[in-house]
């Protein structure tokens, strides 16, 4: 665990095997990567979800981008388990329709909203932290 692995400018492929001589005893609980600072990556996207919520084990998912702004899902119990990728892809491609395509506002409002509603979906928690340090403030995700 704790295996670095770069990506290219669209992607990068988790590698959550346990060290060797170790993998039966070692669990992927949490993801944590960078988005480069363009426009607004600083939501999580449709590949960071799909990868967190079809894990039964990944706990939670950490995002950084620009300077030291963090953005931060967890699963609660309300989280489905054994979520399939298919399912999970098919509902991001609906919501995004919804929200970016076709939504209100801004770029920026648009995709806030859109992150708010798989979380309150998903049953997530949202945490968020732009102003460096350690400490993120819950987002409230429901209306």
């Amino acid at each position: 665990m704790g295996k670095i692995s770069p990506g290219g400018k669209y992607g990068v492929e988790i590698d959550a095997r346990g060290a060797p001589g170790r993998r039966g005893k070692q669990a992927c609980v949490g993801i944590v990567h960078v988005h480069p600072k363009w426009g607004v990556d600083k939501w999580l996207s449709d590949t960071d979800y799909e990868t967190f919520l079809t894990d039964d084990m990944v706990l939670m998912t950490l995002m950084t981008y620009g300077e030291g702004q963090m953005l931060m899902a967890i699963k609660t119990s309300a989280t489905p388990n054994n979520l399939k990728k298919e399912s999970v892809s098919s509902r991001l491609r609906g919501l995004t329709g919804d929200f970016i395509n076709r939504g209100n506002g801004d770029g920026f409002s648009r995709v806030e909203s859109l992150n708010k509603q798989v979380c309150t979906e998903f049953g997530l928690t949202l945490y968020f932290n732009n102003r460096g340090g350690d400490l993120m403030n819950r987002i409230e995700v429901t209306q």
